[in-house]
């Protein structure tokens, strides 16, 4: 997939076909969502990105209505990571048992994915170092050790298809 939705393109390409009759030959393509009556050249169709593949079915037609037909699979998959976008600065404030919990929502600011998002977790940055997807949490707990200081933190999402990706 790529662009601003969750489809990919396929270019159905023009099959060689003849009758030993010399009639013209007609040939359609149904595809899932559409269908190209009498197509003359190769021609791109969209289809919605899916775990499972689309069938398209290519028939040619004789003037005598004999017809013949193959058909094959196309599979669109999602390979682009989500769009994360993170405030710039989130204040916690640590209630009355000195605790202070920080959620996804409360730094998200808008993430999205165009086939849809699955998930976010949230984690602690450490110094340098990669933070694996084991590490990222519903929320993160704070307390009394860190009032005061300026904790960074890492938004990570997953889209439907366990594309991920970050900001911080």
């Amino acid at each position: 997939t790529s662009g601003h939705n969750c489809e990919g393109e396929y270019l159905v390409p023009m099959p060689e076909v003849f009758d030993s009759c010399g009639s013209p030959i007609t040939i359609d393509v149904t595809y899932p969502g559409g269908f190209i009556k009498d197509m003359k050249v190769a021609t791109k169709i969209k289809l919605l990105a899916s775990n499972t593949p689309h069938p398209i079915i290519i028939k040619a037609t004789d003037a005598c209505f004999n017809a013949s037909q193959i058909s094959f699979s196309v599979s669109v998959l999602d390979k682009t990571p989500p769009t994360v976008i993170c405030k710039g600065q989130t204040v916690a404030g640590l209630n009355s048992q000195g605790e202070a919990y920080l959620y996804p929502t409360n730094i998200n600011d808008g993430s999205y994915d165009e086939c849809g998002i699955d998930s976010m977790k949230i984690a602690r940055m450490v110094d340098g170092v990669s933070i694996p997807d084991s590490l990222f949490k519903k929320y993160i707990e704070f307390n009394c050790n860190d009032a005061g200081k300026s904790i960074m933190v890492s938004l990570r999402v997953w889209d439907k298809s366990g594309n991920s990706n970050s900001c911080m």
